[in-house]
């Protein structure tokens, strides 16, 4: 298993430690590694392979090399992230009250409602096209899930646009470029599916 550290997440070190944001910025880090640690714990538990993590600014990518796994399985996988952000909010929520308590219910809270959008490639859009891969063909269940994640990455574009947040531009112009991006690769990711299913 390869780990990598991307440029844009050495980007940011550099920067909150010349902007004295270095705690905010550990929390959050540590808020995302432990979201992206168990979707790798429940991959192993499932006897899956990890080709390789990927440490970025927006979070970690983590490859995943699926080989005979049921759909409920996947689910668990996919949404062990989201469920360990919750599970962290909800132990610091309920707990006795100290310094940075609030940011980290912040950050948290953020992930949650973030990776739960159903936009590629997000944990909200594995989710989504695991479950219409119940009902759907593969062809069905790409423009479903495409459509849906455009149409969601326009009501986040107006959003971050109306809150003038220069960090949410950013991440929509990304997610903007990874949805084009699959839209163009329609042949190699339906080859994928077929191969993830048998």
């Amino acid at each position: 298993m390869k780990v990598r550290i991307h440029y844009s997440f050495l980007i940011l070190l550099l920067l909150s430690l010349f902007t004295s944001q270095f705690i905010p910025f550990l929390i959050f880090f540590i808020s995302i590694l432990l979201h992206e640690l168990s979707h790798l714990l429940w991959a192993k538990i499932f006897n899956q392979k990890i080709v390789s993590i990927t440490i970025t600014a927006l979070g970690g990518i983590i490859d995943i090399s699926f080989r005979k796994i049921s759909k409920f399985k996947l689910l668990i996988i996919q949404f062990a992230g989201i469920l360990t952000n919750g599970i962290i909010y909800l132990i610091v929520y309920n707990g006795p009250s100290f310094k940075y308590q609030e940011m980290i219910l912040n950050f948290n809270l953020i992930l949650i409602i973030f990776n739960s959008l159903p936009i590629f490639p997000l944990d909200g859009y594995l989710i989504l096209t695991n479950i219409l891969s119940m009902f759907c063909k593969f062809q069905t269940e790409y423009m479903i899930s495409l459509i849906i994640s455009f149409f969601c990455l326009i009501v986040l574009s107006f959003y971050a646009f109306k809150l003038l947040s220069i960090a949410l531009i950013i991440i929509v112009i990304y997610l903007l470029y990874k949805n084009i991006m699959l839209s163009f690769q329609r042949d190699y990711y339906l080859l994928q599916r077929i191969i993830q299913r048998n």
